[in-house]
């Protein structure tokens, strides 16, 4: 028997089916990657298979065209470990931050009568464009949805689909009911929806002038991503990824950040085996609602 002393790396795996490029016939490609889904579904299997019991949370989004096709393909694609969220379009339909909690409501009401149309009835939510405000949070816990994870922290965008995550952290938290990018030491004046940020790494693409703080994005290119999944592994105990299939498209217009295929997004997967094994780490894949749990317990 080993008696090597393991710490636990809990690791969550999230796709997102909504192609959210801004410059991209963002519906068209949206589809198309819905034919990568098994590919993703079998390299998360083959290669976690030994290592732990795969599990990851497949964000949807609310349209309907989308929702329908997925659902056609959910039986080959979901395994009964996994989970599916609610990838939230509002942001793109709605200016968020000026829309009173009415209209925020209705909107979310009408969204979640369409997944529960068919059968599915999400707990975990991501916005689109990762944008985000305190009355958006209000409606999203009215309809009682228990995890949002769109917070990239440390990280403001001004233009598009504006998000401000300057002042959070990168630790899972309830937002305070005033400010939700934080949390509040007094837990009545916070919300019950919990936050999980995504894991965050410093990438510098050809056309940056200096490392930009983005998302773990198992689709970025493992030429750029390869030290940084060493060091995230090495300093971190639970990762929260995200998974974007347009990106291994050969239909896209693509810069040198993105993987190129399958094969890249597998190398990606597996250096998160390689360095955990290296780091004497123990995976443990986690759905974002057994987090909640593990979380609420504690």
């Amino acid at each position: 028997m080993n008696s090597e002393k393991y710490d636990e790396l809990l690791l969550i795996l999230s796709v997102d089916l909504f192609y959210d490029n801004l410059n991209a016939k963002k519906q068209n490609h949206s589809i198309t990657n819905l034919e990568l889904l098994c590919d993703i579904s079998n390299v998360i299997n083959k290669i976690l298979l030994d290592h732990c019991t795969p599990k990851t949370c497949w964000f949807v989004p609310d349209d309907e065209i989308i929702l329908k096709k997925f659902t056609e393909l959910k039986d080959k694609i979901i395994h009964s470990s996994d989970e599916v969220g609610y990838h939230c379009l509002i942001p793109q339909k709605i200016d968020i931050d000026n829309a009173s909690l009415s209209e925020l409501n209705k909107y979310i009401k009408n969204a979640l009568k369409l997944f529960s149309y068919y059968d599915i009835i999400p707990a975990t939510t991501r916005m689109v464009g990762c944008a985000l405000n305190n009355t958006l949070l209000h409606s999203l816990e009215n309809h009682g949805l228990k995890i949002d994870s769109s917070a990239i922290p440390k990280r403001k965008r001004t233009s598009n689909i504006k998000f401000d995550w300057s002042i959070t952290s990168s630790e899972p938290y309830f937002p305070s009911k005033n400010d939700y990018r934080i949390s509040n030491k007094n837990m009545d004046q916070c919300r019950k929806i919990l936050e999980v940020p995504l894991s965050t790494i410093p990438i510098k693409a050809s056309y940056d002038k200096k490392p930009l703080l983005r998302y773990l994005d198992l689709t970025f290119n493992p030429s750029l991503l390869s030290n940084k999944i060493q060091d995230i592994i090495q300093n971190n105990n639970l990762i929260v990824t995200i998974i974007h299939p347009a990106q291994l498209l050969s239909t896209i217009h693509k810069t040198d950040l993105y993987a190129n295929n399958i094969v890249d997004f597998e190398t990606n997967l597996l250096s998160i085996i390689k360095n955990c094994i290296y780091y004497k780490k123990r995976i443990k894949c986690l759905t974002f609602t057994e987090l909640y749990d593990l979380i609420q317990k504690n």
